[in-house]
């Protein structure tokens, strides 16, 4: 079987446990053992997506949009455009008249 299928079959196979050790916690009113178990499987529920996520291939998944280094505001006022290029410096700077 491939790597890449070993991660989620094994986040299916655990969620599957984990709705049903919930039942039980429930069922159980609360029984030490059925809390510690549901715990248990959370964690390493919560560490396996968290690697999934992550990412061990040297890959970043983010939600975010990349950092760009030209920024480019057209001036309504005065009917021109204003670049700034981010990638020179860390100061902006300049006139305004």
């Amino acid at each position: 079987m491939k790597k890449e299928i070993l991660v989620p079959l094994a986040v299916v196979v655990l969620s599957i446990a984990f709705v049903g050790i919930s039942a039980m916690v429930v069922l159980s009113r609360g029984h030490p053992w059925c809390i510690k178990k549901k715990l248990r499987i959370g964690a390493v529920l919560l560490t396996l997506t968290g690697a999934a996520t992550t990412g061990c291939g040297g890959h970043q998944i983010s939600c975010y949009d990349p950092i760009v280094n030209e920024l480019s505001v057209e001036n309504q006022h005065y009917g021109g455009e204003i670049t700034v290029d981010l990638s020179v410096g860390h100061t902006l700077s300049g006139k305004v008249d």
